[in-house]
């Protein structure tokens, strides 16, 4: 869930919205949680500052219809559901790799084959 406070440049010190847990007051210091859809209509006001988190992604892409093109309009961008995210979130960070470095040196030593030498003829045959 999106959360939302005041940003440092509010004219005023509290404010109260309608968040998750029903009407709430916020601060600069003091956010509180809404939904998606409370957030749709709020997205370009100054005097408020909306954090996304990741968890958020899925239903950022999800965005379609009415409620797309509203908040496109309030972001000031073109696209689909997918620029909203990346505008909202930035990049979906790549997963990172789960074989440790030490591992992977092991398995690259071990991926070489060792020389094996062939035994000399003797000179006495």
């Amino acid at each position: 869930m999106p959360s939302v406070k005041l940003s440092g440049n509010a004219p005023f010190g509290r404010y109260t919205v309608l968040g998750t847990d029903g009407w709430t007051e916020i601060t600069q210091d003091e956010a509180c949680s809404v939904s998606h859809k409370w957030t749709v209509g709020k997205l370009s006001d100054p005097n408020l500052v909306i954090i996304f988190e990741e968890s958020d992604r899925e239903t950022l892409l999800a965005l379609e219809g009415k409620v797309l093109d509203l908040t496109l309009s309030e972001l000031k961008i073109e696209g689909k559901a997918s620029d909203v995210a990346k505008a909202l979130l930035g990049e979906k960070p790549k997963p990172k790799s789960k074989v440790s470095k030490a591992a992977s040196k092991v398995v690259s030593k071990a991926a070489i084959k060792p020389k094996v030498e062939k035994p000399k003829e003797s000179e006495d045959s």
